[in-house]
């Protein structure tokens, strides 16, 4: 049985229709530093195990954008991994996060790599 927390649907099968998040406001986060054979579909399915929902989109191989139904979910999940090393499969080091404010167009850390940023201005 795949269970969902209340207010989540099955992102999953969006996945494969495309964008879950099209019809509401898209909340970002990104992920870099992760080895290159990483997959969105992979990365997706690892999240959810930690209860988070995202749809992942790949920008470079170990680089993705996190879409999110609601800000403090991006928020909560750039919080919960930035600089870990045992979740999520690093290129060696840790997994650098950061999250997109919408209201000020600016993200949670500076150190964001160019392609990322052009992606989620794309995406807007």
């Amino acid at each position: 049985m795949n269970f969902m927390p209340e207010g989540q649907w099955n992102v999953q099968a969006q996945f494969a229709k495309g964008s879950a998040y099209s019809a509401v406001k898209r909340n970002f986060a990104a992920v870099w530093n992760l080895k290159a054979d990483y997959r969105a579909l992979e990365l997706q399915m690892c999240l959810n195990n930690h209860d988070f929902y995202p749809e992942c989109q790949e920008v470079d191989p170990g680089s993705f954008i996190l879409i999110f139904e609601k800000t403090w979910q991006s928020a909560a999940f750039a919080i919960s991994f930035d600089d870990s090393s045992d979740i999520l499969k690093t290129a060696g080091g840790k997994a650098h996060t950061a999250s997109f404010s919408n209201e000020t167009g600016k993200w949670s850390k500076e150190d964001i790599p160019m392609k990322v940023h052009q992606k989620v201005l794309q995406l807007q």
